[in-house]
């Protein structure tokens, strides 16, 4: 049989692996972007037996399937209580090296107000690759340029410390906010998967953006400029779901 992969090549499972990408605090002026872990979720720490959710688990809820669906262009979401929640995001922290979540907290009043992901890490000998993704903000934040400064921060790690070589972005066709503000960061539109997914009852065509290293430092230049005047948040103290 014929073969592309001859002796001295990277077997096949070297090729594009899925490392988890290194956990860390991420600050930037006005909000932390803090590493989603179990014990965010789960009171004893663990999703597995009979978990109980924390209170923070519960103002998550609140924040993104009550007050507002956070989800409606996802293929996940809106849940219908906080253990629903809580046991989806549970890939997000930690327990699978293809999704790394963050949390969003205002700095000033401690408050989370956001969650989102680094998806689909590759950094093998094919591509060095990442997708940023499961992004929402509380309502009550939008319209400060949260999502920015949280999309700064995480490009900026892909980049400067990472080593990524090119960062992802995929957005159902018919979200015209998150891919407005893909593109205000400095992600460039490369196409569209035609039904890429099923969702909801209807097919997603999802519009493809990105950016490479090559972009990173103009871009990163503009983004520092247009987060130096950005409004302060104002959220009032945090909860006790926030401590």
């Amino acid at each position: 049989m014929t073969t592309l992969l001859h002796v001295g090549e990277p077997r096949r499972d070297d090729l594009n692996p899925h490392p988890a990408v290194p956990r860390a605090i991420l600050e930037g002026p006005r909000i932390t972007l803090e590493p989603l872990t179990l014990a965010h979720l789960f009171q004893d720490g663990d999703s597995s037996a009979t978990p109980t959710t924390t209170p923070l688990a519960a103002r998550l809820f609140q924040l993104s399937s009550v007050d507002y669906d956070a989800y409606e262009h996802m293929p996940f979401g809106p849940f219908p209580d906080p253990p629903a929640l809580a046991a989806y995001f549970h890939i997000y922290a930690g327990t699978n090296p293809t999704r790394q979540g963050f949390l969003i907290r205002d700095r000033a009043s401690g408050q989370y107000i956001g969650h989102i992901a680094y998806l689909d890490p590759r950094h093998g000998d094919l591509a060095r690759a990442v997708e940023i993704g499961a992004i929402w903000v509380a309502k009550q934040a939008h319209g400060l340029r949260v999502a920015s400064e949280a999309t700064y921060l995480l490009l900026a790690y892909a980049f400067d410390t990472l080593g990524f070589a090119r960062v992802e972005w995929k957005c159902h066709h018919e979200n015209k906010a998150s891919r407005s503000a893909a593109e205000s960061v400095g992600l460039v539109y490369e196409g569209t998967f035609r039904k890429h997914m099923y969702m909801k009852g209807h097919w997603r065509h999802s519009v493809w953006l990105a950016m490479v290293d090559d972009d990173w430092p103009a871009a990163a230049a503009k983004l520092v400029a247009r987060l130096s005047d950005a409004p302060p948040l104002r959220l009032g103290a945090a909860t006790a779901a926030d401590c």
